[in-house]
């Protein structure tokens, strides 16, 4: 055996032997990555983390993320992450017809999804919607309770592209789900394909769950820019508020920003009664 090996081996036992001492586990080490103050620790604790256990798929993530040179490379270590994880929950009979639905409700499933939501959100960032929503619909297969909440990705998606059909079709699926998340797409849609009545429909119910949408919209400087980063970047904010909208509005930048005039009309009409409602 060579002296390299030896090396690896001895640094091995001794990690193991340091962590049988501890009482720390895999998990133990993943929330001490999670926790740390810097990029070194975090790549530490990781690392320590997938010594102790080889399929933490949350911890290769975290490497991944902290290692990656840019976004080409995390997405390729991202779909091989994908496609090991899948053969390794098939083994375990995790991929059978009476588990598909209710990954989320499965812990063994779990890291599999914040997986694949990390991947649908560099997708997103790369501008690959087609695949975007592949990956939107495959995640609420596995998942139809949603607790990522991919609905909210997908039905902007869908009104990116002006597909009716699949965004009521997901609505409806969702109970007619009422949120900013949900009706400010919706409003988007029937903007982009110049169907104002049905528009005003959804911004009535929007005005309606929302008590502070038409101050938002109606606003002089509606993109309070030190507001916003802070929304964005904590993902706090109260039910039915302006930063429930900034959120919504911020996850779909391609859509609005792309839908020149929808925020002037949204101004000139959500205060305005519909008499077609």
């Amino acid at each position: 055996m060579s002296k390299e090996n030896n090396k690896d081996i001895n640094n091995i036992l001794t990690l193991h032997n340091a962590n049988a001492n501890m009482g720390y586990d895999s998990w133990d080490y993943l929330d001490m990555a999670y926790q740390a103050d810097n990029m070194q620790d975090a790549l530490k604790y990781a690392k320590n983390a997938l010594q102790l256990d080889e399929n933490c798929l949350d911890a290769q993530v975290m490497i991944a993320e902290l290692t990656s040179a840019n976004s080409e490379e995390l997405k390729v270590n991202y779909e091989k992450f994908i496609e090991k994880a899948q053969k390794h929950l098939k083994k375990q009979g995790l991929f059978d017809d009476e588990e598909i639905g209710h990954f989320w409700g499965l812990v063994e499933t779990r890291p599999y999804m914040r997986l694949k939501h990390s991947y649908l959100r560099l997708l997103l960032d790369q501008g690959k919607f087609r695949k975007s929503i592949k990956e939107c619909e495959d995640m609420i297969r596995l998942s139809e309770n949603d607790n990522l909440g991919v609905r909210y990705l997908l039905i902007s998606l869908y009104a990116f592209f002006e597909d009716e059909l699949n965004l009521i079709k997901l609505y409806k699926k969702y109970d007619e789900e009422s949120n900013s998340q949900m009706l400010l797409p919706i409003v988007a849609l029937y903007y982009k394909l110049d169907n104002y009545d049905k528009a005003k429909v959804y911004l009535n119910k929007l005005r309606e769950v929302n008590d502070e949408a038409e101050d938002f919209f109606c606003s002089e400087d509606i993109f309070e820019t030190m507001d916003m980063e802070e929304v964005i970047e904590t993902g706090s904010y109260r039910y039915a508020s302006k930063e429930e909208i900034m959120v919504a509005m911020s996850d779909s930048a391609y859509l609005y920003s792309t839908s020149a005039g929808l925020i002037l009309w949204i101004a000139e009409n959500i205060g305005k009664q519909n008499s077609s409602k």
